[in-house]
């Protein structure tokens, strides 16, 4: 029986400096590469035309989802990936996706993403799935692939991990992403207000730097988020303003509440230990941190 094909899809827009990266990163793993561009004004369609993809144009709506749908339209694959100009896979994570067999349904992959200060973080997402109509994403910003509630669709997890730099600071600012995420959520809220906009507006205020604003939005969004999968993201991302305000037993407190809820969940006890350095209780952090190497990278979405 021979391996299921692949489809690369991705949407762009004036990537020059980083979509050749992407494209040799995924040079014999896939069958085909689509390119929804939405309106490059640099050299993206030609670098795009020298790894033979097929380019399609999309005019741009504010809204992720429609441009990600659109490119997925055109697959031709048994599968979908899905990547972003900013991304890429190392040689390691290439073997390892090149040797799955790929019999489920959805996969999610592994992302690092880069930030200031030499600091990382890894979060599973799906980025691999059977090319069918009822797989599609969803959300006009931090678009995602919603699965039916009575969705028989199998799910599994890949040892592979995805680079993301898109999240350094002279990216960010190079592509003035703060500010065009920032009026797509709030136009988003404007139509409904759901737990997931809230949660993605307070992750916009953080990186912006508006703590106070970002604890807000959080704690707006808690009630609303409690029986999804990003519940953990949003506690972490909501302790970790309260450390860049320097309110440590606030911060601790949440740290507390949320391990005895969320045991395995191995960010919590990093941030825990974190917070008791700040503190200077350095045999708590120490045991924090030794906890966080014993549960490891947490796999569960």
């Amino acid at each position: 029986m021979s391996k299921p094909s692949i489809s690369l899809c991705m949407i762009v827009k004036n990537e020059e400096r980083f979509l050749a990266r992407c494209l040799k990163s995924v040079q014999g793993l896939v069958e085909e590469i689509i390119i929804v561009d939405t309106g490059s004004t640099d050299n993206t369609k030609e670098i795009a035309e020298c790894f033979g993809a097929k380019i399609y144009t999309f005019e741009w709506v504010n809204d992720f989802s429609k441009a990600r749908n659109e490119a997925i339209k055109y697959a031709q694959s048994d599968y979908v990936l899905v990547l972003d100009a900013d991304e890429y896979l190392e040689s390691a994570d290439q073997i390892l996706l090149l040797l799955e067999s790929l019999e489920k349904d959805i996969y999610f992959l592994s992302i690092k993403s880069f930030l200031r200060g030499g600091i990382s973080t890894i979060h599973p997402v799906i980025r691999l799935f059977r090319n069918v109509p009822e797989l599609k994403f969803f959300g006009r910003i931090h678009e995602q692939i919603i699965i039916p509630a009575d969705s028989l669709f199998t799910q599994d997890h890949l040892e592979v991990m995805i680079n993301h730099d898109g999240y350094m600071k002279d990216v960010i600012t190079e592509k003035n992403k703060e500010q065009r995420n920032l009026k797509i959520l709030l136009e988003d809220l404007e139509e409904q207000e759901t737990g997931f906009g809230l949660f993605n507006l307070g992750i916009q205020y953080k990186m912006m730097g508006q703590y106070e604003q970002a604890i807000k939005t959080f704690e707006k969004a808690f009630p609303l988020s409690m029986e999804y999968s990003y519940i953990c993201k949003l506690i972490t991302s909501l302790i970790q303003c309260y450390m860049e305000l320097e309110q440590f037993d606030k911060a601790l407190v949440i740290c507390h509440e949320s391990i005895e809820a969320y045991p395995n969940y191995t960010d919590l006890y990093y941030l825990q230990g974190q917070i008791y350095e700040s503190l200077h209780y350095i045999n708590d952090a120490s045991e924090s941190f030794n906890h966080c190497l014993k549960i490891g990278v947490c796999k569960e979405p």
